[in-house]
């Protein structure tokens, strides 16, 4: 109930403050295993892009673990759908858990960058996604946001949602798999225009 309640405020507050836009909520399904992903310009795009997919299904993500540092900010992230990931080696634990929550056909949203693109630019992807979508055979739904990369001034911000891309064994071919798969969605998140 208060989640639902933080994505409202969050959503309105997007939408008044920013005049933000979002186009293709209609291509999330309300069921079912789903990864979506995303471009990851500022640390307004974890809040822009769950509050409003939230609006469809609940949807988890992976935050850092220094957000977790007091049980304050431990309960709010937990409370968000947050798991803590340790981004300075592979953590097994966030993995796990994440490969979990999508065979129990729930959803999460992945930043294939790892982190926040110093350009403004869609930044060379981790081969995580690809792991975690091979793993679970999950769909991958792309989506790019726009303009938040001068946050707090993003007026216009906008998140777009673009191609379903299915689970095919055919995209994970030869020993780096994982990341030509993750390098496949980052083109895919780069060919969706304003």
């Amino acid at each position: 109930m208060i989640v639902n309640l933080i994505k409202l405020i969050t959503r309105v507050l997007f939408r008044i403050l920013y005049f933000a836009k979002v186009e293709g909520l209609e291509k999330i399904p309300k069921n079912g295993k789903l990864i979506i992903t995303a471009n990851h310009l500022s640390n307004a795009d974890p809040p822009f892009i769950g509050a409003f997919a939230g609006k469809k299904r609940p949807v988890k993500f992976l935050a850092k673990k220094e957000l977790f540092k007091t049980k304050l900010s431990s309960f709010i992230m937990e409370g968000l759908g947050c798991v803590p990931i340790d981004r300075g080696k592979g953590d097994l634990t966030a993995l796990r858990t994440i490969t979990k929550i999508l065979k129990d056909d729930k959803c999460v949203i992945l930043f294939p960058e790892g982190t926040r693109s110093k350009t403004g630019r869609v930044g060379e992807p981790k081969s995580g996604v690809g792991f975690i979508t091979y793993q679970t055979k999950a769909p991958v739904l792309c989506a790019r946001i726009f303009k938040t990369d001068k946050f707090p001034w993003m007026f216009g911000a906008k998140l777009k949602f673009g191609k379903m891309i299915e689970f095919d064994e055919n995209n994970f071919k030869g020993k780096d798999k994982y990341q030509q798969f993750s390098l496949l969605i980052m083109k895919e998140i780069n060919s969706i225009k304003q």
